[in-house]
């Protein structure tokens, strides 16, 4: 399926950003996504894996024009482009991984009119835990399952989700960042291989 009705200024520059070079190609590229909803501009990121597109539910399904996507917001997965993914392995509890995404605001909690690639890096403290949090148009609480969480992220925050979780240097994809905020030490992500058993349905 191709990416249709992508709206405002969701980019596809992926090879533009690549992650931290390693011995291997990097696993994942990200790209900023953005799309106008009923509160304003939202903001996001997105993964490219191989052929596959993918980001956080929460980042396109309160845009004003649809975004065609496979939605799974039980964990907080849209899957844009489908594509079969090589990368399926789960993380392990006390792992090192990176967080990349394109965060809309500063550590201070200030817009950026220009937003550029971060990454941030935690230890994986517990896989497989449901996590609550507040939706993101902010009309209430919203349950996401399977979330693998990490600590600490000092860093991570409004424009991260949907960014790629890669092993330490890049090489292998782990996932795509769900939850995060300035506010709490820890943020979560959406495991490879729940990633990939959803891919697998709508292949």
């Amino acid at each position: 399926m191709l990416i249709k009705k992508l709206v405002c200024a969701l980019a596809l520059a992926f090879g533009a950003v690549c992650l931290p070079a390693s011995a291997t190609e990097p696993a994942a590229s990200v790209a900023p996504a953005a799309c106008v909803t009923e509160r304003g501009l939202g903001a996001g990121t997105m993964t490219k894996v191989g052929e596959a597109v993918l980001t956080a539910s929460h980042v396109v399904e309160h845009c004003v024009n649809p975004v065609e996507s496979y939605q799974f917001p039980e964990i907080d997965l849209a899957i844009l482009r489908p594509a079969k993914m090589e990368h399926c392995r789960a993380p392990r509890e006390d792992e090192v991984v990176e967080f990349w995404g394109y965060p809309g605001t500063d550590l201070q909690g200030n817009f950026l009119e220009q937003r550029v690639p971060e990454r941030t890096i935690g230890t994986v403290e517990e896989v497989s835990r449901d996590i609550t949090a507040m939706k993101a148009d902010l009309t209430g609480l919203q349950t996401y399952s399977n979330q693998t969480f990490v600590f600490p992220i000092p860093n991570v925050r409004a424009g991260y989700s949907g960014g790629a979780v890669t092993s330490l240097g890049g090489g292998e994809f782990l996932g795509i960042i769900s939850t995060g905020s300035l506010m709490a030490p820890e943020a979560s992500f959406v495991p490879a291989d729940v990633i990939c058993q959803k891919m697998e349905s709508v292949l």
